[in-house]
């Protein structure tokens, strides 16, 4: 029982010790993870590219109703685990965590361009165009997935806000209020401002346009973040 206590204590000391630099760069993910799963959604094979929860959701419809097509969802979810397993194979090295996440997000910026050039010289109404995006980005998801999860900051895993939301309620149903609380809601914002952005630029513009904007926020702003990531304490990652 003491055991359980302190380690408690322990995880909760971690939790409101963590770089600013680590939470504003996961913010900007979670801004950015928002965006690509309405792109996902609206303008691609009506699929997530984040969740693999929804596409596990839309899978099952898609074989259940004729009228719902499975392909997006089921392709998505095969490139999410093998980006997810190729990343995994990589040796966890809590030294190196920064490092390697610094290397995901690049390689997100990369996958997001040469999807952006796809939409740009193919026909995204094109169905194999946009299963061929949907799969590029995926594999960037599930490498990016890996990366967060090793970092081990549960409150902040900028895709899947469902334990981030029982979390917050649970915690304000006992008054109280932790950094870590705080990191949760920004994470819950971050995600719905990406989501509304993302949606807003397919319904008003066009799939390419929506993910250049998506490469802007991250080849702006999360290269600033990720150099001061890789300056700021990198032990304290983890």
């Amino acid at each position: 029982m003491e055991e359980s206590r302190a380690a408690a204590a322990a995880e909760r000391r971690s939790a409101e010790d963590r770089p600013r630099p680590l939470v504003e760069a996961l913010l900007v993910l979670s801004f950015t993870a928002g965006m690509i799963d309405a792109i996902g959604l609206i303008g691609l094979a009506q699929s997530f590219l984040t969740v693999m929860t929804g596409n596990l959701t839309l899978l099952g419809i898609g074989i259940a109703a004729a009228a719902f097509d499975p392909k997006g969802p089921a392709i998505a979810l095969l490139a999410f685990v093998f980006g997810a397993a190729l990343f995994g194979r990589w040796e966890d090295d809590r030294k190196e965590r920064h490092k390697r996440l610094i290397g995901i997000v690049r390689v997100e910026t990369a996958a997001v361009a040469v999807a952006m050039g796809i939409a740009i010289v193919f026909s995204i109404a094109d169905e194999s165009t946009r299963l061929v995006v949907t799969a590029l980005i995926s594999a960037a998801m599930g490498a990016r997935n890996v990366a967060i999860r090793r970092l081990r900051v549960p409150e902040m895993r900028t895709t899947v806000m469902t334990l981030a939301i029982a979390g917050l309620v649970s915690d304000e149903a006992e008054h109280r209020n932790t950094p870590a609380d705080r990191r949760m809601l920004g994470g819950i914002v971050a995600l719905l401002a990406g989501a509304l952005s993302g949606g807003l630029l397919v319904a008003q513009t066009s799939v390419a346009v929506a993910l250049g904007a998506v490469l802007v926020v991250q080849s702006l702003a999360l290269t600033i973040l990720v150099r001061r990531l890789r300056s700021d304490s990198p032990h304290r990652f983890g």
